[in-house]
């Protein structure tokens, strides 16, 4: 259960926000789907890319490890931890691959990442390099691809079989580009516009990177674009030290998995305001996260806050190495908040950076203490008051941002609790007039409400409720957080 809220739910739905947008050839993300495994291990590797280790020094040529281990590595749910587990827990179990195979590849030299069909980098340099993977696992006869064929077409989409490739040649996330036909010519996999195939540096790349080459598979989409916004957030963002983080481990952001499917985030007004308890992320809870918009904004642009902890009561987890809410004083565990701009196909809009010259940066970013920082890697810790957010209102340039009406404030928790409590204040002035008999009854300056219950009842949750001056006899119950002030004279209630 994600925990209370107490204020007003509107009546926007989760698919306004790009709930369940991200499909694989139409399919949404969900359940299961068949993997292929390529464990690809190029002969005489020759580190020409320049890789280097922590040492400066150049990395091995060979695989570290055999096809076992990373089929292992990759499958076994149970062990931690592995690809499989990994899915499971980000999504909250909605979404798990299954091992349709493993095909082990030793390949030569001449066809390595720096040389085939040209050096790396040069235009069209990536895609045959990739569909020539694909095409010598069908070549091998390892793998039965035709048993994948579910409509018997003869074309097997990436919803009918996923296919990812660890090799030692040293790329990153790569696409074929289009179908790779088979030697025979019976049949084909991928098709136009296919889904990237991600490749690890499996001598000196972090598990998470492994994890994140793995969600661009399903249409995830890098986020860090100038490099180090809200690094151990999410791994779609730029790992500061990958070579002594092999194991880091961190949940992806909240929009990605919103829009993949795999959580269902609550939807509350900011105009409204109100209390909401947050489960931490390794609940299991897919509605613990929770979307604050204004309805004169829309869905285009909004927040999603959650909250992430290295030591919550289900143990660590995938979250094991997140974000500490104050890196100087290693406080575990706080509130982060992601602000999101999209367009009306629920794209991502892109800024200027503002920490990079000429580069630019996602609208998938956590606004971090103690200014709402953009592209933090800090949380909101115990006890914290972030100051009012601010509409960037679709500037492309990222110089306009408008203050909101609205902040927040974590309630005191303890390191490592279950949930966490987020007041969302929103200073809005509601009026009451006991004596006005016009109408509209708006609760403005000029159409007051004429009665307490109104007023409470249209007041947001941090908010201020003026009376004019005047008597009622009601004698009402308040109970949310709200600042009462008399205008111009005296006003009486409950007499």
């Amino acid at each position: 259960m994600a925990g209370l809220f107490s204020g007003t739910v509107f009546a926007q739905t989760l698919p306004d926000f790009g709930y369940q947008s991200k499909t694989v050839n139409g399919q949404p993300n969900l359940g299961t789907r068949p993997l292929l495994l390529i464990v690809a291990n190029f002969a005489g590797e020759t580190n020409t890319a320049g890789f280097t280790n922590a040492n400066g020094t150049l990395t091995a040529a060979p695989l570290p490890q055999n096809a076992a281990y990373y089929d292992n590595m990759v499958f076994n749910q149970s062990q931690y931890p592995s690809v499989n587990g990994y899915f499971a827990a980000v999504t909250d179990g909605r979404f798990t691959w299954t091992r349709a195979g493993v095909v082990s590849l030793n390949l030569p030299q001449s066809q390595w990442d720096s040389t085939w069909p040209g050096p790396g980098g040069d235009p069209g340099h990536d895609q045959p390099y990739m569909s020539n993977i694909v095409y010598q696992a069908m070549a091998s006869g390892q793998f039965n691809f035709k048993a994948f064929d579910a409509n018997g077409d003869g074309h097997i989409t990436q919803d009918e079989l996923g296919i990812i490739v660890l090799g030692n040649d040293f790329t990153g996330c790569r696409d074929t580009g289009g179908p790779v036909t088979s030697p025979d010519g019976t049949y084909d996999w991928g098709g136009s516009g296919s889904i990237s195939i991600g490749t690890s540096r499996v001598t000196d790349t972090p598990f998470i990177t492994w994890c994140e080459e793995f969600e661009e598979t399903l249409g995830i989409t890098d986020i860090y674009g100038s490099r180090g916004f809200s690094y151990t957030l999410t791994p779609q963002s730029d790992e500061p030290d990958p070579y002594t983080h092999y194991f880091y481990l961190y949940y992806l952001d909240p929009w990605q998995r919103m829009v993949e499917g795999w959580i269902t985030p609550r939807i509350i007004s900011m105009t409204a305001g109100g209390v909401v308890t947050l489960s931490a992320a390794q609940a299991g809870d897919p509605t613990a996260p929770v979307i604050l918009y204004d309805p004169a904004h829309g869905a285009g642009e909004f927040w999603i806050i959650e909250y992430r902890t290295q030591t919550s009561p289900q143990g660590p987890g995938y979250d094991a190495n997140v974000a500490y809410a104050a890196a100087t004083t290693n406080t575990y565990g706080g509130l982060a908040v992601w602000h999101i701009q999209q367009d009306g196909n629920h794209n991502l809009l892109t800024l200027a950076s503002n920490s990079v010259s000429g580069s630019h940066q996602f609208t998938d970013w956590n606004e971090g203490p103690p200014n709402l920082n953009w592209g933090a890697s800090s949380l909101w810790g115990s006890n914290s008051v972030t100051p009012n957010l601010a509409w960037m209102n679709g500037d492309l340039s990222g110089t306009n941002s408008t203050p909101s009406a609205t902040h927040l404030h974590v309630r005191a928790f303890n390191p490592g609790a279950g949930s966490i409590t987020v007041e969302v204040l929103t200073a809005e002035d509601i009026w009451v007039d006991f004596n006005y008999t016009g109408s509209p009854r708006s609760g403005t300056f000029a159409n007051p409400f004429n009665t307490m219950a109104a007023g409470l009842s249209a007041v947001s949750y941090g908010g201020t409720l003026h009376l004019k001056t005047g008597a009622s006899s009601e004698r009402p119950t308040i109970n949310t957080r709200v600042s009462i002030v008399n205008y111009n004279g005296p006003a009486t209630v409950g007499n």
